[in-house]
């Protein structure tokens, strides 16, 4: 097609003089026009400019599928290009390694084409050794045509529905031994497929029978999470532009593509963006139960677990989906099921009355904030949520950055420590430590809290009570 990916296999290469580069052969798909920026497919310089076009001889502004062409690339070594080499422009074709085919064997061969057989593959101008994997046989009889991947020894490029033939593999022979087959390609880049396992070949009876909208819908969901943009389907299918946007068009509101990219125009199959919903919902849940009084699941970590290279337009198309059906809800940067506000609500008092519990029985000698999280089991930042709530509410008093007491132990020691002073007029730090019963530990921050709050006044080794009567202004 003319309005297909520019195609052009190189058959030669030379330097030509006060002009440069210049290389060779029939443009079987597309179009090409100087100025054009163009890749060379595989291996070799990419974005490079046509300075130059020729066809048979004849100075030419374009040329177009079917024309024998010559075409001018400044700046590009000779010895960069090689025959088997395919000009394109700039990503419009891809390298494979693999190819979906059908095969046909030469009708009155001698013998039958056998599975993995070692051959040597002709595509365009290229001859690359291959194994040609047959799906769902174990031979193919002369004359009989079937399902087939080509796994090749190096890539190449090509489009779908183009024709090549397949050799006996002759290593020292550039054209390689006898015919034995021909055949189409169906994909290109496809997915490693398992011959003579169940299904090996499904969707490939599509590709070669089927109308572009249905070539199309199974592409793009057997691309799975990753989806198919609009210059994917261009490589994969060589349908024009349009053609493609009308067809994926239609598919969105059938309901069998679902877009995620209005930039990139790319979209996922159904069942594809259907299995994700459904596995975030369990993802969701699950999080749920191991942490339930965190907030949600954080959405990075979410589209980790869906897959490392899920893209994030489409989780943020998936939570839209979940939250308008009522399934989620997105709050910030975490997502959470509906039902877990309550369930927070109901678990935070549950795990203040346990963190209150904990640091009542603890007097003077409290765990860590660390401590306290691992005897919870919750994550720190929700154990130090809890911890502000309580002190919100005036259960427990924050002595030091990662020391929580209980207010009720606090005000006892206070009690305590203001009589001994009234009665002794000093204290030293011993005796502190005497009076509290606890370790250096905790003496230390809870007497320099005593002089924060001007209950105390530090003198050298001995505290004093600050003021006549003991509060000076202090607060009780």
């Amino acid at each position: 097609p003319i309005d297909g990916p520019a195609y052009l296999p190189i058959d030669r290469a030379f330097t030509l003089k006060g002009f440069g580069t210049v290389v060779t052969g029939t443009l079987l798909s597309g179009r090409l026009a100087a100025g054009d920026e163009v890749d060379l497919v595989p291996g070799g310089p990419r974005g490079v400019c046509i300075r130059g076009l020729q066809s048979h001889g004849k100075e030419v502004a374009e040329v177009a599928a079917g024309q024998r062409s010559a075409v001018n690339l400044p700046g590009v070594a000779v010895e960069a290009l090689a025959r088997g080499m395919v000009l394109g422009r700039r990503g419009e074709l891809t390298e494979s390694a693999m190819l979906d085919v059908e095969l046909e064997a030469v009708p009155g061969a001698d013998r039958p084409l056998r599975a993995r057989q070692k051959l040597s593959c002709h595509l365009g101008t290229a001859a690359v050794p291959c194994t040609a994997l047959l799906l769902e046989a174990a031979e193919l009889p002369p004359g009989r045509r079937a399902f087939a991947q080509l796994r090749l020894a190096r890539p190449l490029a090509a489009l779908p529905g183009q024709r090549f033939i397949l050799r006996g593999y002759a290593p020292a022979s550039r054209a390689g031994g006898r015919t034995v087959a021909g055949g189409a390609v169906l994909a290109i880049t496809p997915r490693k497929r398992r011959p003579g396992r169940p299904g090996a070949a499904a969707g490939l009876a599509t590709l070669r029978d089927g109308d572009p909208g249905e070539k199309v819908a199974w592409l793009i969901e057997d691309a799975g999470s990753r989806g198919l943009d609009a210059a994917d389907l261009f490589r994969r299918t060589a349908l024009p532009p349009r053609a493609i946007e009308r067809t994926v068009g239609l598919l969105s509101s059938q309901g069998r593509a679902v877009l995620f990219d209005r930039d990139r125009r790319a979209h996922v199959g159904a069942g594809v963006f259907a299995a994700l919903r459904a596995r975030a919902g369990e993802l969701i849940r699950a999080h749920h139960q191991a942490n339930p009084l965190a907030p949600g699941i954080p959405k990075e970590e979410l589209r980790r677990r869906l897959g490392e290279d899920l893209d994030p337009k489409l989780l943020q198309r998936l939570l839209a989906a979940e939250a308008e059906a009522g399934r989620a809800v997105v709050d910030g940067d975490s997502v959470r099921a509906p039902e877990h506000g309550s369930a927070i609500q109901s678990a935070e008092g549950e795990g203040r009355a346990r963190l209150a519990g904990l640091l009542a029985a603890a007097g003077l000698s409290p765990p860590t904030t660390a401590e306290l999280s691992a005897a919870l089991g919750l994550p720190l930042d929700r154990t130090l949520g809890l911890l502000k709530l309580l002190a919100a509410e005036g259960r427990i008093l924050r002595v030091k950055d990662d020391l929580y007491f209980d207010a009720a132990a606090i005000r006892s020691l206070r009690e305590r420590l203001v009589s001994r002073l009234r009665a002794d007029g000093a204290i030293t730090t011993q005796s502190f430590k005497e009076l509290t019963g606890a370790t250096r530990k905790f003496t230390i921050p809870l007497g320099e809290y005593f002089d924060q709050e001007k209950v105390t006044l530090r003198l050298g080794d001995r505290r004093v009570l600050r003021g006549s009567d003991g509060a000076d202004g202090g607060r009780r």
